[in-house]
């Protein structure tokens, strides 16, 4: 998703940000599945599964390299925050 933004917001041509969009459609994909699939299998996970792709879907129309970069490491740390909540609940076994 950033990619796409910085692409855009470099003024690529519409081929380069074609493909760009195109890897961004995929990205997306491959974040909703798991995401559902830990939601049901995890229901303990669901609020920082659902945090973390909100946040990696809030690079979309950014205005600029600036909020870019800052909603990037937004989408950074909620990922983080998810891979820890999923390794506490590992660890506490199974409970959250």
């Amino acid at each position: 998703m950033a990619v796409r933004e910085g692409v855009r917001l470099d003024g690529a041509a519409p081929d380069v940000l074609a493909a760009a969009r195109t890897e961004s459609h995929a990205t997306r994909s491959a974040i909703e599945a798991p995401k559902v699939t830990v939601s049901i299998l995890i229901p303990g996970l669901t609020a920082a599964a659902e945090e973390a792709a909100r946040a990696t879907f809030a690079l979309r129309d950014v205005p600029d390299h600036r909020a870019l970069d800052a909603l990037r490491e937004s989408a950074i740390t909620a990922a983080d925050r998810f891979a820890t909540a999923a390794g506490h609940f590992s660890t506490a076994g199974g409970q959250s």
